[in-house]
């Protein structure tokens, strides 16, 4: 049978919560939760306690798995859209891609690392100094230490190899 519940605690190391049956003052014992993948390519996440989930239990709620999470009321989809998806972490971490005119939008407030190449085939907009190497050097601060190199659009206007 379906039941609908909230999330009454988070077992996060083994993907299971307990869930909350308000009408009837029932708590599950641990429940599994639904995936979009385990195994090889794998998508986790885990749930707030609170959060509005549906759940297939059996008829005494001895056992069951979670779902997945219900919109309801004021919880509704942060970024939304016809063509839009999206994972939102909170107001200033989230990923949207647009399927319609494939733009993607990465926001993370604590920073991005990438670990192995990357290639870029377009033209690449920064806002805010570039700094590269152990000495962290600026792309705009640098200072050459050949003659000849100039600054900007600048060339090299001696035959010294840099």
């Amino acid at each position: 049978m379906i039941r609908f519940g909230r999330i009454s605690g988070i077992d996060a190391d083994n993907a299971r919560v307990k869930v909350s049956f308000g009408e009837d003052g029932i708590e599950s014992g641990w429940l599994p939760t639904i995936h979009n993948g385990a195994t090889g390519s794998s998508y986790f996440h885990t749930y707030d306690v609170n959060e509005l989930v549906a759940c297939v239990m059996e008829e005494n709620l001895d056992a069951g798995v979670v779902l997945g999470a219900i919109y309801y009321e004021n919880e509704q989809p942060v970024e939304s859209g016809d063509n839009i998806v999206s994972v939102v972490f909170n107001s200033s971490n989230k990923v949207i891609f647009n399927r319609q005119t494939g733009e993607m939008e990465l926001q993370a407030s604590g920073g991005v690392t990438i670990n192995g190449n990357v290639t870029i085939s377009g033209s690449l907009d920064v806002s805010a100094d570039v700094t590269a190497g152990p000495l962290n050097t600026s792309l705009t601060g640098h200072v050459h230490q050949v003659t000849g190199v100039q600054t900007g659009t600048g060339s090299v206007t001696s035959n010294t190899p840099i």
